[in-house]
């Protein structure tokens, strides 16, 4: 998968190094107060694994 670049904007893919991103995330109550609540550390690694699983079958 490429990275993919334009002045404003730079999207990679998916990878754990955005894990520390996703935890932000997950924990943040405003971000989940109408997603399902907040997540622990541990479950938002595990669903960072099944992303990135689920995204390699694709590629």
């Amino acid at each position: 998968m490429k990275t993919l670049l334009t002045e404003r904007c730079v999207l990679t893919p998916l990878s754990m190094k955005h894990l520390p991103t996703m935890v932000k995330l997950y924990r943040n109550a405003k971000v989940r107060e109408y997603l399902g609540g907040l997540r622990t550390i541990e479950e938002v690694k595990e669903q960072m694994e099944n992303m990135l699983m689920n995204l390699s079958s694709y590629y």
